[in-house]
């Protein structure tokens, strides 16, 4: 048999959330406005979590933090704590909610993140009716306009962001080629070889302007809208694309020659009046999203 260890001190999980956040941004003064904490109180709080587990997590200068091996290590650890809680709590808190919630979400997104999320939240929630329509953001967005959609997930220009919009995370955005990738033989002088979606897409449009920018002649040799079929033409090395970097798969490699590349923003969209299933969604979707990445 087992017993807990009341000598052990207890977690405060708030100390976790500040660790993920402070580990995303590399920056106190960041993770102070995205808590609404000063930069004192998020000193603080880390300052607690390494005397809690003896180690270092974040070597510090002036303006940025770096993670050490251990803070490394711990993120894999935060996280499992975080959905485990928020799974508790949905459970035990949640009341039987029962309704319909019509999602939209574009298909690389759905396919790289929301899966078991969505899965998870159907098993949570068995009152609820989700139907999970897969499209490009711009008919999400004229979707979500019409009424169509309860909630979306889109992606979007941070310097142009939709009214109702809320930041969920920020994607970094990287060139990538196959393995034996025509980018080894690509010179200069000759227009690069591009696998792009039909505009309008963010990605597409990101790398256009870096190019554009950096005065690099290109061409579109190769147009998919779906994920798989970007992926498929790359993989086969008919060109370059763009992905977010936690959508590189394993086969590819990124090229780091080309210029760099803004990050994209991914928010979330709910009607204004939006249903407590809506809300439940849009809960679930965000917290979970982030705890996975």
């Amino acid at each position: 048999m087992r017993f807990i260890d009341y000598h052990l001190p207890p977690m405060d999980t708030s100390l976790l959330k500040t660790f993920l956040l402070l580990a995303e941004t590399n920056n106190f003064t960041l993770a102070a406005q995205k808590l609404y904490r000063s930069q004192s109180a998020i000193s603080l709080q880390i300052a607690r979590l390494e005397s809690l587990l003896g180690k270092t997590l974040f070597t510090r200068d002036n303006r940025n933090v770096a993670l050490t091996l251990e803070g490394e290590q711990l993120i894999g650890y935060a996280k499992q704590m975080l959905k485990l809680e928020k799974e508790m709590l949905n459970h035990f808190r949640q009341p039987l909610l029962k309704g319909e919630v019509t999602f939209g979400t574009p298909e690389d997104l759905a396919t790289a993140y929301l899966p078991g999320i969505l899965a998870n939240f159907v098993k949570s929630y068995p009152g609820i009716l989700l139907n999970v329509h897969c499209e490009f953001t711009m008919e999400l967005l004229k979707g979500f306009d019409s009424q169509r959609y309860d909630l979306v997930l889109i992606k979007q220009d941070p310097r142009n962001p939709h009214s109702r919009s809320e930041e969920v995370w920020k994607e970094p955005l990287v060139w990538v080629c196959g393995k034996d990738a025509v980018h080894s033989n690509w010179k200069k002088e000759e227009s690069l070889p591009l696998i792009l979606a039909p505009a309008p897409c963010v990605y597409r449009q990101r790398a256009i302007d870096s190019l554009n920018r950096e005065g690099i002649r290109w061409r579109i040799v190769y147009t998919s809208p779906s994920l798989t079929g970007t992926v498929s033409a790359v993989k086969a090395g008919l060109g370059i694309s763009v992905l977010p970097m936690d959508m590189v798969p394993k086969e590819f490699q990124i090229v780091r020659d080309l210029p760099i590349l803004k990050d994209a923003q991914i928010a979330l969209l709910q009607q204004e009046h939006a249903s407590e299933s809506v809300k439940a969604l849009a809960d679930y979707v965000t917290s979970h999203i982030i705890i996975n990445l």
